[in-house]
């Protein structure tokens, strides 16, 4: 299975820090109408963003490549290396030199 750790960690710290601006809210701890606002619109963004992340790397996670099979990120990176060098130099031109 294809992991990216940085990135699951990332989009489950947004929806920690989600957690924490609901809980200021309701928790009654904002004193100003502008840090109700501020924090029902930061958690609201942390909360859809961080959900988006992990979604998008459970997908990444499951998808399978063009074998079937999971591979690693670094032998992908290795295809495309060895695709790009084995590309034909030739150049075509209209004389045929």
């Amino acid at each position: 299975m294809k992991m990216r750790p940085l990135w699951t960690l990332a989009g489950a710290y947004l929806l920690y820090l989600a957690c924490q601006q609901g809980r200021l809210f309701l928790d009654g701890r904002t004193e100003t109408r502008g840090e109700v606002v501020l924090c029902i619109v930061s958690g609201v963004v942390f909360a859809a963003v961080g959900v988006w992340v992990l979604l998008r790397e459970w997908k990444y996670a499951h998808a399978p490549d063009d074998s079937g099979e999971v591979s690693d990120t670094a032998d992908d990176f290795g295809k495309v290396a060895e695709t790009v060098d084995n590309s034909d130099d030739s150049e075509d031109t209209e004389d045929g030199v």
